[in-house]
């Protein structure tokens, strides 16, 4: 194919006209009558490939089959009659679920890129893949379609062909472009990245807030539990409705408490940090109080290993979130609760280590934390010189592996250079290994399993592991190779960040407080939303742009804080919250945390946790209450951005 653009077709209402752009754009245009129904698409059909390695941004990478845990998400199989289960050889969605948008697929030689624009006026458009007969083809259509099914996250997964009426004559005007790229991988994750630091419209931070007293406040005051010594998980919003729910004998708030990953040392390290900068008292000495009730509670499992979750009976009716061990502890969401998840427990190490590196002469419990922390580390070490790679689980009871795989528990290789800046780990050969063994996943984008709630799932939060892990251990081992892949491990942070905002209604919350989704990153592809979790590689990415002298790094940290500070209540009754409470999910995208089935049209055992009904939808809304990480993680944003 000389112009790619030359060989898109089209199919549904007949564009009027179809020009070629100087800048290499084919615009399409239609007259539509009053009360005529519209609906196009366009298809840009490749050479015979036996192997389509496809890409559309936060949704797909290769095939998604890496995950053997039985996860619903979208995945690509060939040769398949019909469509079961969402596993499909065909695959069109909304590009408010994408990244950016974009479809595309490597042949093994290149890369072929179908890009459009994300709306023409108030329609959205789609983007996704056909592979029939070994032809394979990068489609789009205007309005969206969303097939074989809806990535949801609920029982409603039904696919939508778009189609729009209006009463009005209309004049619809749509752009798209075909490339060819030649290469491997880094083709387009150079496309992808020009893309994104081409838009200017960013969020916005408020330059009088106090960010970080504001969030401080919120853990303080609503998600610390003073009583029992501990930290909730969520926090709701509504605290009538709270009231309603405790007079019921339930409750809307999450009385557990993950060591790692999503709270336990993400809150501590928050709050330590916070009070050592600004001398609070108070905050310190929750740290200790929660952290004296652990140790005395049972924290440390038979295996040596902290238990991953706290989580006690508060004397009501036994809730799914409660632990069922008498003391509270378990391994967090793991199917077995004497499982303990490698990324969540090494999270946990990880962010102890790095508090007591900077913070522990203001820490009473420093002394045997440090013990502790050498013992899970030298454990993990034993099991790294059985054999690479690491498990992603092991049996709380006895420390062997269950079975679990991923990527994710390269995380160890952050907690071992932790423990050698601290002079407490002298085995840097095993750091150079695990970097040395990593390096070919990073190297593929086959990043995988961080998690607990999405199996063997390609996540976000997998890349943010894979840049801390291979700039932590360059800071030991100096090699220029671990460098450069902590460098290819950041640029897959542009499949997951959002390159382009979204237009809803000026009524939703979204379009009221006018909210950018540029910035944020995708989760995963199981979990179709845009979160903040990035902030957990920002010291990460600007020491990248200091060591290269490549500002977009910097950029790419600035625009992350911005999306995540814009999310951020700095008054009491901002977003029906209190100060300072930062919820994990703004509907930018209609997905919902319930889980997929497919049971309203295939036969499917399965079932989402709640029936929504056929007419719910979340967009442009949020969920109503306030995450514990989130809140800390924009603490300790603020904190490194407050002179």
């Amino acid at each position: 194919m000389n112009n790619p653009c030359s060989q898109i077709t089209w199919s549904g209402t007949p564009p009027t006209t179809v020009q070629l752009t100087g800048s290499g754009w084919v615009e399409a245009a239609w007259g539509v009558p009053a009360g005529k129904s519209f609906a196009a698409t366009c298809r840009l059909l490749l050479p015979e490939t036996e192997e389509p390695f496809w890409c559309i941004p936060g949704l797909f990478w290769g095939d998604n089959q890496q995950d053997r845990t039985g996860q619903y998400y979208p995945r690509f199989r060939a040769g398949m009659d019909a469509p079961r289960r969402f596993e499909s050889s065909f695959w069109e969605f909304s590009v408010a679920r994408a990244a950016q948008p974009v479809a595309a697929m490597f042949d093994g030689v290149g890369c072929w890129i179908l890009q459009v624009t994300p709306a023409a006026g108030d329609l959205c458009a789609s983007v996704g893949f056909e592979y029939e007969h070994g032809r394979p083809v990068l489609v789009a259509s205007l309005p969206a379609s969303e097939r074989p099914y809806r990535n949801a996250g609920h029982d409603y997964t039904m696919p939508v062909i778009g189609s729009s009426t209006s009463d009005h004559a209309r004049k619809i005007i749509w752009a798209v472009r075909a490339l060819r790229l030649e290469g491997g991988c880094s083709s387009l994750l150079d496309f992808l990245q020009t893309n994104y630091h081409a838009q200017e419209d960013r969020a916005f931070v408020l330059p009088e807030a106090d960010y970080a007293g504001t969030t401080r406040n919120a853990l303080m005051n609503w998600h610390y539990h003073p009583g029992d010594h501990y930290f909730r998980y969520t926090v709701a919003f509504d605290r009538v409705g709270q009231q309603i729910a405790e007079a019921m004998g339930a409750s809307l708030d999450r009385h557990e408490m993950a060591l790692g990953w999503v709270n336990g040392w993400v809150v501590f390290e928050a709050l330590i940090e916070y009070a050592v900068k600004r001398s609070d008292a108070e905050a310190l000495q929750a740290v200790e109080d929660v952290w004296k009730n652990l140790t005395g509670s049972g924290l440390v499992s038979p295996s040596g290993y902290w238990w991953t979750r706290f989580a006690p009976s508060r004397g009501r009716t036994q809730g799914i979130f409660d632990s069922k061990s008498p003391d509270g502890f378990d391994g967090n969401w793991m199917p077995d609760p004497d499982h303990l998840h490698m990324r969540t427990l090494g999270d946990a190490v990880w962010r102890a280590a790095r508090s007591l590196r900077r913070h522990g002469k203001s820490l009473s419990f420093s002394s045997a934390v440090q013990d502790q922390l050498v013992v899970q580390a030298g454990q993990v070490a034993g099991l790294a010189r059985r054999g690479w790679p690491l498990p992603l689980s092991v049996d709380a009871r006895t420390g062997e592996p269950t079975g679990l795989h991923g990527t994710a528990a390269m995380i160890w290789i952050s907690v071992w250079a932790e423990l050698a800046a601290m002079g407490q780990w002298s085995d840097t050969a095993l750091i150079a290994q695990g970097l040395d063994h990593y390096r070919a996943d990073v190297e593929s984008g086959q990043l995988f399993g961080a998690p607990e709630d999405v199996g063997e799932c390609v996540t976000s939060e997998d890349i943010y592991i894979a840049v801390n892990a291979y700039l932590d251990g360059y800071r030991v081992t100096r090699r220029p190779r671990d460098l450069e892949t902590a460098l290819q491990a950041a640029r897959w942070i542009y499949i997951w960040r959002k390159a382009f905002n979204h237009s809803l209604d000026p009524r939703t919350i979204i379009g009221v407080y006018q909210l950018k989704s540029r910035g944020g990153d995708l989760a995963s592809f199981k979990n179709n939303h845009v979160h903040l979790y990035g902030l957990d590689a920002e010291e990460s990415l600007l020491e990248l742009a200091t060591l290269t002298g490549d500002n977009r790094w910097r950029e790419l940290a600035d625009d992350h804080w911005k999306f995540a500070a814009q999310l951020t209540p700095v008054v009491d009754g901002q977003f029906n919250a209190y100060e300072g409470m930062v919820t994990e999910q703004f509907y930018f995208i209609d997905w919902s945390a319930l889980g997929n089935s497919v049971r309203q049209f295939e036969d499917d055992e399965r079932r989402s946790s709640y029936d929504v009904g056929p007419h719910y939808r979340n967009h442009g809304n949020l969920a109503g209450f306030s995450h514990a990480w989130c809140t800390a993680f924009v603490l300790r944003s603020a904190l490194r951005r407050t002179l």
